[in-house]
């Protein structure tokens, strides 16, 4: 069976701008706001209800448990300090991620292994949360060959990912479900970047499930006819409409095949090297 767990991505985590942005609390009632932080753009906590409790500020925003905070690109504001991470190569990973430091999302850590596809007009991000790290992982998602194939049905779909050891050793596979109706929900427009016919960058996150520290930061161009497929799982989404129960039956019976039956399955698959 496929599993969302131990395996890997990678390359350069380089260079972006500081987004400006403000703690917030998630507020529980009787909890300790220290423990309840969460970053948010000051344009944002501005445009939604907020209010002062004890001297933190308490704002009613969209947050979702693995996503954080859900805000509009116009919500940013830049400054110009630039964030330097790890890696190297040509590849520029300009997201507000910063190898070395806290993640930036509200999520509280530790946390179970987890892997969340996020698929915008705008960006397609694969976040892999794993505990434990070590340092071939580490290196394997920054510098090792990537795979990815593609199952889908018209309510639900698997990202299949895999990233082989810096040395060329083979890896495992794991991956990532998306339906486009929870993302919706979420506050997120749904979509892929790009125009038909053409690539897409899939922006690769690696982030210690443990501590919350981002290990990896990878920019990865997936292929056109790939992209294509890709956009044709999202638009089939949309298309069919909601249907939970129809998006988990989807799912779980892609899980009662073994790794080999479900990538003879996809649909589309590809590799990419670590400047690719």
């Amino acid at each position: 069976m496929l599993s969302a767990t131990r395996e890997g991505v990678g390359s350069s985590g380089r260079t972006s701008p500081w987004r400006i942005r403000t703690s917030i609390v998630l507020w529980e009632p009787d909890a300790d706001p220290n423990q309840e932080l969460a970053l948010a753009p000051v344009k944002l906590v501005l445009r939604c209800p907020w209010r002062i409790e004890g001297g933190w500020i308490v704002a009613d925003i969209p947050y979702d448990e693995i996503l954080g905070v859900i805000s509009e690109d116009d919500d940013y504001e830049y400054s110009n300090g630039i964030a330097e991470g790890t890696g190297g190569g040509s590849e520029q990973a300009m997201t507000a991620m910063v190898v070395g430091e806290p993640y930036p999302g509200a999520l509280t850590f530790p946390m179970t292994d987890a892997s969340q596809l996020l698929l915008t007009p705008t960006e397609g991000t694969l976040l892999v949360f794993l505990g434990g790290l070590e340092k071939s992982e580490i290196d394997a998602f920054r510098d090792g060959k990537a795979h990815f194939a593609l199952v889908h049905s018209d309510h639900a779909l698997l990202l299949l990912y895999r990233f082989d050891n810096a040395d060329g050793r083979p890896a495992g596979w794991s991956d990532a479900q998306w339906v486009a109706d929870p993302q919706e929900k979420a506050g997120y427009r749904v979509g892929l970047p790009g125009a038909p016919g053409g690539p897409f960058t899939l922006s690769v996150h690696l982030i210690d499930a443990q501590s919350g520290i981002v290990a990896v930061n990878r920019l990865i161009t997936a292929p056109a006819r790939f992209a294509d497929q890709l956009r044709g799982a999202v638009a089939a989404q949309l298309k069919a409409g909601p249907n939970p129960a129809a998006s988990l039956n989807d799912v779980d019976g892609w899980y009662r095949f073994t790794q080999r039956d479900l990538l003879k399955r996809a649909v589309a698959d590809f590799r990419s090297t670590k400047s690719g």
